[in-house]
């Protein structure tokens, strides 16, 4: 056997059985200007071909596209996609079912168009992808890096998609089909369309795998440049919501009360509002309404049923859902001509609850107070108004900035019989709770209660007197 010669290392068998089976192209048959090309032999796989390179002149431009037996390679797509989905892949742990030394999985996240997972022909049929994450997380799309024009047969021509709570219960969602890629491939992970129908759900999953069902021309190995696990879109905050909002019902009671912390300076007179709602610990109220009175002397305290300033806030949505019940909303096909059946208001349902919170406030105030004060033996409660009324709301105008003048385009298409305007009217109740009494409500409608009374029993009474002739010692 003929020794390797010193000027490179020698071929291997198949290599050389190619280059005895097919000779080499000759020089002269390349286009001008690029002798010197490195000779490639026909048949040869891309992983051993040799890189091109046209040698230049100060004088002679460089070929744009130099003759070869492979097509030209176009990189487009090299930068992951500017999406406005979160990437959530750094939470979790990535394995492979197999791969070769220096193509392991780190090559799948580092960004690098360069490198690749390669897996290994000893390893488990079909070759896949494991993304474990430590929690639940919600994942809306897949992101995956291929290239069919450097890769050739290891690229893949079908991936499957699976997910569930671990690797022994995972489930198909999903084949993808691939037509020669070069580029980042982005695709749902679901195929159930959302409930708006704008797109596709996300899903709540530990696991995800990504495993080829086959490549192209029936490769057996497999290249991948890059798998990127993109969460869902974050909502945006709508005017009435809060940066960081409460998210426990217990908590969510201090979201009015949050919003009017700003005004805890005005003035002693202005008026301090809670919003009543269906959920919450009434003891919270009851609480916070004690502290405010211990602190502001001449600050009266309103506590209201009124519906939210501005749109549907998510308490307001949560109140309606709860009080309507599942009867409630829109019917089926064969009920068009039925009289669809609606629940109370959430202004309306809150009501009692209001009447309960301002009762308990007016007892437990009366045992804060401190028996000294007590004159003639007893002591005087919260001055209570009450204030009662109705909003007339209209069925289909939105609380928009517009709103004023699509409701006055539906009462000119009513007064002309075109059609006629849904209104509803919403009760409301108002209350007002202050130390001292205000004529100027009574003025406006409101219904005045007088303050309870404690009476001191006999013994309490002579404690009293008894601390009183001490201090007067003194």
């Amino acid at each position: 056997m003929a020794s390797a010669s010193a000027g490179g290392p020698m071929p291997t068998v198949a290599v050389a059985a190619r280059r005895r089976l097919a000779p080499p192209v000759p020089v002269g048959a390349l286009p001008p200007g690029s002798e010197g090309a490195p000779v490639i032999y026909p048949g040869t796989p891309p992983f051993l071909q040799p890189r091109h390179t046209t040698p230049t002149t100060p004088n002679t431009p460089a070929l744009e596209h130099a003759h070869t037996n492979t097509p030209r390679l176009t990189r487009v797509g090299r930068t992951p996609p500017k999406l406005p989905y979160p990437d959530i892949g750094h939470l979790a742990k990535w394995s492979v079912s197999s791969f070769k030394f220096g193509f392991g999985p780190e090559c799948l996240t580092d960004d690098d168009p360069e490198t690749f997972w390669h897996s290994s022909s000893d390893g488990p049929q079909p070759h896949f992808i494991t993304i474990e994450f430590p929690r639940k997380v919600s994942v809306q799309k897949l992101s995956v890096f291929l290239c069919y024009p450097l890769d050739d047969s290891y690229t893949p021509a079908n991936i499957g998609i699976r997910a569930g709570t671990g690797q022994a219960d995972t489930q198909d969602l999903r084949i993808v089909s691939l037509e020669r890629p070069d580029g980042w491939v982005t695709f749902d992970i679901c195929m159930e369309p959302s409930e708006d129908g704008d797109g596709f759900k996300h899903i709540d999953v530990y696991v995800i795998q990504i495993y080829i069902m086959n490549n192209h021309m029936n490769g057996k190995d497999t290249h991948v440049r890059g798998v990127k696990v993109l969460g869902p879109l974050e909502e945006k905050l709508k005017e009435y919501e809060e940066p960081f909002p409460f998210e426990t019902p217990p908590f969510k009671m201090y979201e009015c009360i949050r919003s009017r912390m700003e005004n805890a300076e005005a003035g002693p007179s202005t008026a301090h509002e809670i919003r009543i709602t269906t959920h919450g610990k009434m003891t919270n109220w009851v609480t916070f309404a004690l502290e405010h009175f211990k602190k502001y002397e001449e600050r009266p305290l309103v506590l209201h049923t009124l519906p939210a300033a501005k749109g549907k806030s998510p308490e307001t949505q949560a109140d309606g859902e709860a009080d309507r019940g599942p009867d409630a909303g829109g019917g089926s096909a064969g009920s068009k001509g039925k009289a669809k059946k609606e629940g109370l208001h959430p202004s309306m349902a809150t009501i009692p609850r209001l009447v309960s919170v301002v009762e308990i406030i007016k007892r437990e105030y009366l045992k804060t107070l401190d028996p000294g004060l007590a004159e003639r033996g007893s002591l005087s409660g919260l001055h209570q108004y009450n204030e009662i009324g109705d909003i007339v709301e209209a069925g289909h105008v939105e609380q928009e900035a517009d709103a004023e003048e699509e409701r006055l385009e539906s009462l000119a298409q009513a007064l002309q019989g075109r059609n006629h305007v849904r209104q509803k009217k919403i009760a409301f109740m108002r209350v007002t709770l202050c130390r001292k009494a205000i004529p100027e409500l009574t003025g406006r409608g409101a219904t005045y209660q007088e303050p309870a009374v404690r009476k001191l029993s006999r013994s309490a009474r002579a404690r009293l007197k008894k601390k009183l002739r001490k201090g007067g010692d003194k």
